[in-house]
């Protein structure tokens, strides 16, 4: 549950409002770096996660 809520209300308005959205969107524009990112993503919500866990 923890990974929900900070993929959701964590990670993603961080990069709204740091304009990092718009920035990441427009360099993964392909299939392969639109999967890079998403690897990325969920490596940086493992890691919240994990921290948060123990």
């Amino acid at each position: 549950m923890i990974a929900y809520v900070i993929s959701a209300n964590l990670l993603l308005p961080i990069f709204k409002l740091t304009g990092w959205d718009e920035e990441i969107t427009q360099m993964t524009q392909t299939p392969m770096l639109g999967l890079f990112r998403g690897l990325i993503y969920t490596l940086i919500v493992g890691l919240i996660v994990s921290f948060l866990a123990n």
